[in-house]
């Protein structure tokens, strides 16, 4: 493979890849109020205030309405942009079926797909990526205090973006410290690192005194809190890395990741029956690293949420792996079925992902029209609330086939449904402008009178929408 080749298939794959968001149109999870509003302040109770920013200089004022598709084609671009970057940092040679197999690896992380499906979050999460990848490999200057500031300043100014990209900083910082053992001395390996890490604390110490403690509301400072240092604290550790490898497990199990993986890990044991000393102990150094990058840097707070959206660090783990048995001949060529199967397996997640969004946005119009003929029937001067049955499954059939087939993607929506205030709020009230109060039983009411005259079945699903009216029901 030549660099031209290697450039049309890189092109190639990422327009492939990105082909499902400049199709889908709709709006996803937060993206359901922010469409409607117009506000991205909110990202200020984030404690990512350069977010907010960002999306008032594209839009030239405070107010930042939908402007899809530009923002996914800005995403895609600074992704390009950035991972064709580290590419050129991690593989100094002209091995361009190696570096395509590291682009493929670094698109395709199955749990980046959540974060590229906010409309508004993902332009402001690809330009936090640039900056993690400036902070590991961007090359050192001669004065280790402006060294220092620089990297400080492009520390800062990510963790007021998107903190969660940290896990993707770490990952990058086992990498490079693969890379360098092939030409640098430990020593110098070494001190590169604790500059790195003397600047993860400082900078950290200012955001959270300056930032964070100042822009964090009551329930996300609560959640920000980190695991105490106690005889506990390596249980807390453990068991927040078991939540996140439930996610993991979802992935890995399909066939075109899990043979290629197995096959990589042999070939390891092979080279540690060489016994490879040195290779070893790199290993063994980044081995934390990659344990954090894999899942997230949130398995050091106490409490954390679980989302896939914060694993994106996890595809570098597997880049460490490539780069770690590459050799030259037989294994060179078997070691690329795994960017093969990442390719394979996340592109069929992104287009399922498409259309269960779509097969979303099918099921809520039918409840909205369901909601609407039932307005009419009642007369909406009436109607008091909408209420939902929380004992009801409320899927299309094609919703329940894809989420047998990739369970991953429920977890990608968080498992909301309309019996989610949150949701149905945001469906109802916000993209429909319907307002009324939303009010949600346990089972449907008993009593036969008093369901023909206040409640109307769903033609959806038996018992999934009723509405309640008038004076017949006030409890």
């Amino acid at each position: 493979m030549n660099l031209s080749q290697y450039k049309m298939l890189s092109r190639i794959i990422i327009i492939v890849y990105a082909i499902p968001f400049l199709l889908s149109k709709y709006d996803f999870l937060d993206d359901l109020y922010r469409t409607t509003s117009g506000d991205v302040s909110f990202w200020f109770q984030n404690a990512r205030p350069f977010s907010v920013y960002i999306y008032s200089l594209i839009h030239q004022g405070h107010l930042s309405p939908d402007v899809y598709p530009l923002t996914y084609i800005l995403s895609f671009l600074c992704l390009y942009f950035i991972f064709h970057y580290l590419i050129d940092k991690i593989v100094t040679n002209n091995d361009y079926l190696l570096k395509l197999s590291i682009f493929i690896l670094f698109l395709c992380n199955p749990f980046f797909l959540q974060c590229l499906s906010y409309k508004y979050d993902s332009f402001s999460i690809a330009i936090s990526l640039i900056l993690g990848g400036f902070f590991v490999f961007s090359k050192p200057f001669h004065n280790f205090y402006i060294d220092f500031l620089f990297r400080s300043i492009v520390l800062f100014t990510m963790f007021c973006i998107y903190q969660a990209t940290l896990s993707f900083i770490v990952g990058l910082i086992a990498i490079k410290i693969l890379i360098d053992s092939e030409k640098k001395d430990l020593k110098e390996i070494i001190k590169f690192v604790l500059l790195l890490i003397l600047s993860l604390f400082v900078v950290f110490i200012i955001y959270k005194f300056l930032i964070a403690n100042r822009l964090l509301n009551d329930f996300y400072k609560e959640a920000g809190k980190t695991i105490p240092v106690n005889k506990h604290a390596i249980q807390n550790i453990i068991d927040n890395i078991k939540g996140y490898w439930f996610f993991i497990h979802l992935y890995l199990h399909k066939t075109y990741v899990i043979v290629p993986l197995i096959t990589c890990f042999l070939l390891i044991f092979v080279q540690i029956f060489n016994i490879n000393y040195k290779k070893i102990l790199i290993g063994a150094i980044c081995l934390p690293l990659l344990i954090i990058s894999l899942t997230s840097a949130n398995i050091v707070l106490k409490q954390p949420f679980f989302h896939p959206r914060e694993m994106i660090g996890f595809s570098i783990p597997f880049i460490f792996l490539l780069l770690f048995i590459y050799k030259e001949g037989l294994i060179s060529k078997i070691i690329f079925l795994l960017p093969l199967g990442f390719l394979l397996s996340s592109t069929v997640l992104s287009y399922s992902l498409y259309n269960y969004k779509n097969l979303l946005y099918k099921r809520d119009q039918l409840v909205i029209n369901d909601l609407l003929y039932s307005m009419y029937h009642f007369d909406q001067k009436n109607i008091q609330k909408i209420a939902f049955v929380n004992e009801t499954p409320n899927f299309l059939q094609a919703q329940s086939i894809d989420l047998r087939a990739n369970p991953l993607i429920g977890t990608f929506f968080d498992n909301v449904n309309l019996q989610n205030h949150w949701y149905s709020d945001a469906i109802i009230n916000h993209q429909y402008s319907i307002y009324k109060e939303l009010t949600y039983t346990d089972k449907f009411p008993e009593v036969e009178k008093t369901f023909s005259q206040c409640y109307i079945r769903s033609s959806l699903i038996d018992r999934v929408l009723y509405v309640q009216v008038g004076t017949f029901c006030n409890s």
